[in-house]
């Protein structure tokens, strides 16, 4: 007998593919946030519901607690279901919602995770991440939503290579579903009734379980829709994006602001900025390092300190961005990162990255197009990483950081929020301390590209409008490799990183 936990069991999906399992005879672990009493179907009892909120940041030690008095020790599939949506403009999108969004969709699968190896690696068992086909769609008005479920995918292509021959890790994608969420985030009922029931979605994500096939669209027209997100994916953008608004010459004075500009990338850009004679910004948690950077810089260059996985900090440093120029160029560049075997590094330590490199720049950028801090063609640039055509197995939750950036930049350009512009970046090994701190290796550090030759890459891409930057040519070679082979890329980082751990 499988005993199999789901996440949002209690109502679409969730409900129907355990009502499913149940029919098989399975031991059900059913997982919602609403109390027990609550719930009128008879598949609910005390030995097979566990009340646990993924909103809040320790579900998975109340998950833990609950199969710890159950006595269930192995565990064959776990279903990761659970999600909310919002649908809007991102800069309408309320700080809050940011953060419990990103933290149902992404980081309480990948703690639960963290909580339950020991149990599927017993049972040599299965965990299955539910995505969404729009993960790699440039939809303006699911931004946030995108890049949870972009980071979600990100997260588990590294963990499986990490994972490969103890517990299984498959990716699903279905559509949209005629389900109790669209009604919460307003979708009108004459809309949402023509989707695809739950039932119908449930069966077809239950025989796909059955399959060793790591990523399955559900349902044809969503198999159709991720390939030609994948194969053609600037075409989509261009049949996406509207028209941008025409706009005057821009007469303000250049005002650019780098986050985690105190330190290796982010100080070679302000470095790289002011030499052109622009206004220099540096938002960074380094007080020392920071009001250094400034002082090398001169007059008109200014320091903010922020800790970006602390939404009280970002508004703060929001308002005091209020008392210098509007700004011009904004550059999110700030990141950490966590390297080792995922089942053996720290929780907090890896959450911290989600906050960090994700969540914190999702809400500075959401923030500042509310309070109208960027000017009409301004230019955004966000740093992610080469990992998003690789992978990384050994920094998982760095990769799944890094996709979801790259994500909600896609869905920003979509936008073209205030006639703006943006450049992502997928910069490859780079010289700078954070590097020389998450390597695995650093025998090889004088082959490692120096931060200002990454700086005058995101610098000239900028200024040229370029969609995206590759500093350097083997940067573009491993993305071109990763998109072509991405298994064989996959086996490449595992050997180069992963395996001298």
């Amino acid at each position: 007998m499988q005993t199999i936990l789901i996440t949002g069991a209690t109502s679409g999906i969730g409900l129907a593919l355990a009502q499913i399992y149940q029919q098989q005879g399975a031991r059900l672990i059913l997982i919602g946030r609403r109390p027990l009493e609550t719930l009128s179907d008879p598949l609910f009892s005390s030995d097979v519901y566990c009340q646990a909120d993924l909103a809040q940041p320790d579900c998975h030690l109340t998950i833990d607690r609950w199969l710890a008095e159950h006595q269930l020790e192995a565990i064959d599939l776990v279903v990761h279901n659970a999600g909310i949506g919002w649908v809007g403009g991102t800069d309408e999108h309320a700080p809050a919602d940011i953060s419990e969004m990103l933290q149902v969709n992404l980081k309480a699968p990948i703690a639960i995770t963290h909580q339950l190896f020991k149990r599927l690696e017993r049972a040599g068992g299965k965990v299955a991440f539910v995505s969404s086909v729009v993960s790699q769609l440039p939809l303006s008005k699911f931004g946030v939503y995108v890049a949870s479920k972009a980071a979600l995918d990100g997260f588990a292509r590294s963990l499986a290579v990490e994972w490969r021959g103890r517990v299984q890790v498959q990716i699903l994608h279905p559509g949209a579903t005629n389900t109790a969420m669209h009604e919460k985030v307003g979708t009108e009922e004459a809309v949402y009734s023509k989707y695809p029931s739950a039932e119908s979605v449930a069966a077809k994500m239950e025989r796909s379980l059955r399959r060793n096939k790591r990523h399955v669209a559900i349902g044809f027209a969503n198999k159709m829709i991720r390939g030609l997100s994948l194969t053609v994916p600037n075409l989509l953008e261009k049949v996406m994006r509207p028209k941008p608004a025409a706009s005057g010459p821009n007469q303000v004075t250049p005002h650019v602001v780098v986050t985690g500009g105190a330190d290796g990338i982010g100080a070679a850009v302000a470095k790289r900025y002011a030499a052109e004679g622009q206004q220099i910004t540096i938002l960074d948690v380094d007080d020392a390092r920071g009001e250094a950077i400034i002082a090398e810089l001169g007059d008109g260059a200014a320091f903010i300190n922020v800790d970006l996985s602390r939404p009280e900090s970002v508004e703060k440093a929001v308002q005091e961005l209020g008392s210098r120029p509007v700004i011009t160029t904004l550059v999110n560049n700030a990141g950490i990162s966590s390297a080792g075997k995922f089942e053996e590094l720290p929780l907090d330590q890896m959450l911290s990255v989600i906050d960090i490199n994700l969540v914190g720049a999702i809400q500075l950028t959401t923030r500042l197009l509310a309070e109208k801090r960027l000017v009409v063609g301004h230019q955004q640039v966000y740093l992610s990483s080469l990992s998003k055509y690789v992978g990384y197995p050994g920094a998982a939750v760095y990769s799944a950081s890094k996709d979801g950036l790259a994500a909600f930049a896609r869905t920003i350009q979509t936008a073209a929020i205030a006639d703006g512009r943006v450049t992502t970046v997928f910069p490859g090994p780079t010289r700078t301390a954070h590097a020389r701190r998450y390597s695995p290796d650093n025998s090889r550090e004088e082959k490692r590209m120096p931060p200002e030759a990454v700086a005058d890459a995101v610098f000239e891409g900028a200024q040229a409008k370029r969609r995206f930057v590759f500093p350097g040519a083997g940067a573009k070679v491993f993305a071109i490799f990763g998109r072509l082979a991405p298994r064989l890329a996959e086996r490449a980082m595992k050997s180069t990183i992963y395996d001298k751990l």
